[in-house]
């Protein structure tokens, strides 16, 4: 009889599954939050360097050559033929 009382009142193994569960998936939500944070913050950070290339660059000048030459140039040969 005391073992029947006793079962009755134990709790279910359904429920402490559950809680292992929901604590689980809160769990992985926790992490997951915390990895989305972590890929916004490098995002940003990507976002500020790629900006900064991309300034550099355009910064860059043509090279413009001003190649003017008055000799005869039927004196030089783009090798032998």
């Amino acid at each position: 009889m005391l073992n029947l009382i006793r079962q009755f009142f134990k709790p279910s193994e359904d429920k402490i599954l559950a809680n292992q569960n929901a604590f689980y998936l809160a769990d992985k939500v926790i992490e997951l939050q915390e990895q989305v944070a972590l890929l916004k913050d490098e995002n940003s950070s990507l976002r500020k360097e790629l900006s900064e290339v991309e300034r550099k660059l355009n910064a860059i000048q043509p090279v413009v050559y001003n190649i003017t030459s008055n000799e005869n140039l039927s004196n030089y040969t783009l090798g032998d033929k």
